[in-house]
């Protein structure tokens, strides 16, 4: 801005007409100056503006870690802006995401996790994994044959144990069925021949008769089996002793009777079995 302190001073100390006539025009060709200079100035300047040029140039896409550039080319108003803007991270917006809400329905089956998939999807294989965990999978675990104690769970070690024992009682028993398998046996023998009379109210003496062998079995037990003879007698005594039958017959009768055959029943068990 132009100085014009000299001539407002000139204009307030002139008295006399001609002083204050020149002292005005002087003011007046200065400001007047400066007016036309200060227009030549906002012209020149608004044609340098309008001749002003920016275009945008190349544009390059960065990794999502890399900062973004911008570059200027050109000279005086015809430049030219490069940009180079990073994309965003793999997966959606990176952020603290602790506060935002989720929605998500139930899944009708179980999977599992993969990459790659939405939070949404994700909570809803969780949350089918966790409906479906039932009581077993919170108990606790009890490795011994012993524990009784609710809430526990047998360890699978123990199915080794409990396989050994069924293995073992299966070849047990598998063992007794092949000894038990013809374990008895049965058969008789004629232990009176001939006519043998008993007095009344008596017995006849013990008589020892040999019984029958069957090898591999050992006679165990002896019954009476039917008698003959003109009267109703039994058996008075009736035992094994070692491979013999030992017998006498009694006669209740008041009077004496007669026997003419008479026969026991025998039980063989296997010698093996045999204590």
């Amino acid at each position: 801005m132009a100085d014009i302190s000299a001539e407002i001073a000139a204009f307030q100390s002139a008295k006399y007409g001609e002083d204050v006539r020149d002292s005005m025009v002087s003011l007046a060709t200065k400001v007047n100056d400066e007016v036309e200079a200060a227009t030549a100035q906002v012209e020149e300047n608004t044609q340098e503006v309008e001749g002003f040029s920016l275009t945008i140039g190349e544009v390059t896409t960065l990794d999502p870690t890399d900062p973004a550039t911008a570059t200027i080319s050109g000279s005086g108003y015809d430049l030219e802006l490069s940009l180079g803007i990073p994309r965003g991270a793999d997966g959606g917006v990176a952020g603290d995401i602790s506060q935002n809400a989720v929605n998500f329905a139930d899944a009708s089956t179980r999977e599992n996790l993969t990459t790659g998939q939405t939070l949404a999807i994700g909570f809803c294989k969780i949350k089918k994994w966790f409906s479906d965990l039932k009581t077993a999978a919170f108990a606790y675990i009890a490795n011994d044959l012993s524990t009784d104690t609710e809430g526990y769970v047998l360890d699978a070690r123990q199915g080794a144990v409990l396989g050994a024992s069924v293995a073992t009682n299966a070849a047990n028993i598998q063992g007794l069925q092949t000894l038990c398998n013809g374990a008895v046996k049965t058969g008789y023998v004629q232990v009176v021949s001939s006519s043998t009379t008993i007095a009344a109210g008596g017995h006849m003496n013990d008589t020892s008769v040999a019984i029958p062998a069957i090898t591999g079995y050992t006679p165990v037990m002896v019954s009476p089996r039917n008698t003959g003879g003109s009267g109703m007698i039994h058996f008075y005594k009736l035992y094994i002793n070692g491979s013999n039958v030992v017998f006498s017959l009694a006669n209740t009768r008041t009077s004496s009777v007669t026997v003419t055959s008479a026969y026991v029943n025998l039980l063989y068990v296997k010698t093996d079995m045999v204590g």
